[in-house]
């Protein structure tokens, strides 16, 4: 079957793959548009694994201020181009992830950030909440460790979940091929490639 331009151009918007992937993709694909799809996906995916272990030295700086300059945010999102850093959808990317962490307002970076001090005071908090529901004392560690899992304080208060919120997650799971998060080692930062 042969392969039109139109097909190609139809599946470079939609894939951003380059136009050679996506004639060798419909190529494979006898012409199936969504075969080459699944294609490009898959191959997507594996040159996803190839790069994982690249370092991402371009990027920007996306600033967001709200409220008068109440609440504000300035977030580094790192890449491996300066072509992606400029690109419309990078900068769309990186001001979710400003927003995201602006509605968020989280206090520490991971769990592992929040103080213990911290973390004993919502257990007390917890336990004396379950000894006055009137709970056995024998089964009380394990309700106040459940209640802290899913206390909105650790889950909500912390920046691995508010860049992972529901905008964020959405625009990741439509551009999943060539983009992801990676958590930078050191606290108070993190990198999306």
């Amino acid at each position: 079957m042969a392969i039109t331009t139109q097909q190609i151009k139809d599946l470079r918007e939609e894939t951003g793959a380059g136009v050679m992937d996506c004639r060798d993709a419909l190529q494979q694909a006898n012409g199936d548009y969504d075969e080459a799809l699944d294609f490009l996906r898959q191959k997507g995916i594996a040159t996803a694994a190839e790069r994982a272990d690249r370092e991402a030295l371009d990027g920007i700086v996306e600033l967001y201020s709200h409220g008068d300059g109440r609440v504000g945010v300035m977030v580094e999102v790192k890449c491996e181009t300066d072509f992606v850093a400029r690109s419309k959808t990078f900068r769309t990317f990186a001001h979710e992830i400003a927003l995201q962490i602006a509605a968020g307002a989280p206090r520490y970076v991971s769990p592992d950030d929040i103080p213990g001090e911290v973390i004993e005071e919502k257990r007390k908090d917890a336990r004396e909440f379950a000894l006055e529901e009137g709970k056995p004392e024998n089964v009380i560690d394990r309700i106040v460790e459940g209640r802290l899992k899913k206390a909105a304080y650790f889950q909500q208060g912390r920046l691995s979940h508010a860049i992972c919120g529901p905008c964020v997650s959405s625009f990741l799971q439509r551009r999943s091929s060539d983009t992801r998060y990676v958590p930078e080692p050191h606290p108070g930062s993190c990198r999306a490639d």
